[in-house]
Parts: structure tokens; sequence; C-alpha cells
């Protein structure tokens, strides 16, 4: 017996109409916060600008001779999208949204001090580090992330600044040079204008207080950087790696030593809890771009 045609596709129609559904190319209706947080979280410049892979996993050299390692264990991560409740006049453009993404991380772990690769001391540490995305509305609701364009990035500052200088006589400060003029005055490294250096460049830093470069390496970890004390400035000296990636980051761990803090806490009148741990916290965060 042969089934009939009309049979065969009422059949088939819910099965269809299933298909469609997951398969569809629609977009979703979403609101601007969202994404500006798919930005950050989502796309390459917000993946490589907004990585966690920012610590070394060796031990590095600190202020008074002796060896840290950080080994951090966890961390947590909150967005905060500040959008301009009105249109503002800049870079040429005219009566435009502006939106900032400050994205808060923090680390949570052990620092340890060694002495000749044995751990002698380990510390309780948090490691807050802040970055913050800008973005203008330069196109509308119809395009990808509803219009919104990165525009610039910063984080904590270094006073005094820093100073970096390659090989090759490019020469920028761990400042931004950028400073918005209207509301919000955003200071910040913009987009077109991060520094673009060669793979394999030599870069020297210079700086007053003592600190820790830590930047990515050939192989995708986090090397470490020292400064010393020379001429009465605190410098030291790395390699541009050869990566994939676009966008690199800079750390300067800072300030160079093991500072913690100790809490006594009395429980009764014969024992003494000492909750000694370590917190960090405005740690400058410096963009850059690699040219082969």
């Amino acid at each position: 017996m042969r089934r009939s045609p009309y049979i065969i596709l009422m059949f088939l129609i819910p099965i269809i109409l299933s298909w469609m559904a997951c398969n569809s190319e629609d977009p979703v209706s979403t609101s601007d916060d969202y994404e500006i947080t798919r930005f950050i979280l989502e796309s390459l410049d917000g993946k490589e600008l907004f990585t966690n892979n920012l610590f070394p996993t060796d031990p590095f050299l600190i202020n008074d001779g002796s060896m840290l390692l950080y080994k951090i264990d966890s961390s947590s991560r909150v967005i905060d999208i500040k959008r301009s409740t009105s249109g503002e006049n800049f870079y040429g453009y005219d009566n435009i949204a502006v939106a900032t993404g400050n994205v808060v991380d923090v680390f949570y772990g052990y620092a340890c001090k060694l002495d000749d690769n044995d751990t002698v001391a380990k510390y309780p540490m948090t490691y807050n580090i802040s970055r913050s995305a800008y973005f203008a509305k330069l196109y509308d609701d119809s395009y990808s992330y509803r219009g919104w364009r990165f525009w610039g990035f910063s984080s904590a500052e270094m006073q005094p600044p820093g100073i970096f200088s390659s090989q090759d006589g490019i020469s920028f400060s761990t400042s931004p040079p950028e400073t918005l003029s209207v509301i919000p005055r955003w200071k910040y490294f913009e987009k077109n204008q991060i520094i673009a250096l060669s793979a394999g460049d030599s870069i020297t830093f210079v700086c007053d207080t003592p600190a820790v470069i830590f930047s990515l390496k050939s192989n995708g970890g986090v090397g470490t950087y020292a400064t010393s004390l020379q001429s009465g400035k605190y410098k030291t000296g790395f390699r541009i790696p050869s990566s994939n990636l676009f966008y690199k980051l800079i750390a300067v761990d800072m300030p160079s030593e093991l500072s913690v803090e100790t809490t006594f806490i009395d429980i009764d009148s014969a024992v003494i809890e000492v909750d000694t741990s370590l917190a960090k916290s405005s740690i400058p965060v410096i963009p850059y771009k690699t040219a082969f």
C-alpha cells in the first residue's frame, strides 16, 4: 500500500520547521550592554586585550635579592558597562553614543618565597588587575555588535611613568597618550595608534622605582624581567616574541618587593592567630601590536 503524498508532507513539516529553527541565521534581539560585553569576551581583539595569560609560571627576582613565585589557583571577573546618556562630539564624529567597559579581574593563589628553589614561605595572595575598553557607536543596530566599535584601551597608571625604548628607535610610555576632552574624559591608548613593534626587536624599560616586567614569550608563556639600579634609574630589557597574536600585553608588577600584611588575632590569652597575606592592585597593563 502506497502512502499518500499529503500524509508524508504532514509528517515532514514539523521536522523541517525544527531543523530551520536550529539552523537559523537570523540575528537574536540583544541589548547594547550585552553586545559590548560580547565584544570583550568573544572578539579576537577582546580576547587578546583582556586575556588572563598575564602571569609567569617560573620564579623571578625581586628587589631584596630573593626569588618569588606566583601560583594562581582561581580568578573572578566583573564587567561593568557604562554608556553615555547623550551624544558626544569627538574625532570628527557628531552626536554619537560612547561607552566604557570596565573589566576587573581578581586572581587568587599564593606568593611563594624561594631559597635555592625550595619554598621557605608561602603567603595567600589576591592580585587585582583592572582594564577598560572604550567604545563609540559608529553604526546603527543592524550592524555587528549593534554598531558599537572598539575605540581604545587603558589600565592602571604608573606614577611616575616608565618608558619603553626599542632598538628600532620607537619609544612609548606606560601612561596612555590620549585624553578625550569631553565627558567622560578617557585617558587611553587609541586602537589605531597602539605601538607596533617588530618581532625580535630589543626593548629597554626605564623607571624610577623597582619593578618586574611580565611579557609574553614566543612559546606562549610569560617571561619575567626584573629591573636593576643603573645610574640612578631602574632598568631591564627583553625581546619582542614571534606570535600569531595581533595584540600583546606588557604588565608592570610593582612594587618589586614582598610586602605582606600581617594581622594578629587574639583568640584567648594563650593562643594568637597570625594572618599574613599579599595583596596587589593598580598594575599597569600596556598593549602593543606585532609587526612582521
